[in-house]
């Protein structure tokens, strides 16, 4: 089996390409020419391969690096948009919040303040839950939109249940 490229190698290979040279990168990317020359040399050398083609004064893709440098640059681009997509996720709420209230709290003001919150959060779901605090131990009941007016498709509730009486 062959070895795995090194990633990173890749990326500085796409890099050298798209600034026209090792001293061009070099300077973009805070690193060492050398260093920018022997992780190249070593990527030609697992490929077994001439990706580039050197002179003094520039540098030019090989048949082969041509070939390479596209698939690099979509691996590139791919990884850009991976993060991209991460950073999204934490720029603002998102997911299930999962609720359990008094019923008595439902039926004042919170479905106001969850129907504003989730105007204000379109990627945010809600579970809600009342509890009845009759007894220490804590007792659930699913309660409907209507109990509480929110009219929301992205709350989810069960039909109403009925709280145990104590007796």
């Amino acid at each position: 089996m062959s070895e795995m490229l090194d990633l990173n190698d890749m990326y500085l290979f796409v890099k050298v390409i798209e600034h026209g040279g090792y001293s061009a990168a070099s300077r973009a990317l805070g690193i060492a020419t050398s260093k920018l020359s022997r992780r190249i040399a070593e990527l030609e050398r697992q490929l077994g391969v001439h990706l580039v083609n050197r002179t003094t004064r520039s540098i030019s893709l090989s048949d082969t690096g041509e070939t390479f440098y596209r698939h690099c640059l979509a691996m590139v681009g791919e990884a850009q948009a991976a993060r991209e997509a991460i950073e999204r996720t934490r720029s603002a709420p998102q997911g299930t919040v999962r609720l359990s209230c008094p019923v008595g709290l439902l039926l004042s003001n919170v479905s106001a303040i969850l129907a504003r919150y989730m105007t204000d959060n379109p990627a945010v779901r809600i579970h809600l839950e009342a509890t009845s605090g009759a007894s220490t131990s804590s007792r659930r009941a699913s309660i409907s939109p209507c109990a509480c007016v929110c009219h929301h498709s992205r709350i989810r509730s069960s039909p109403c249940a009925r709280l145990p009486s104590h007796a």
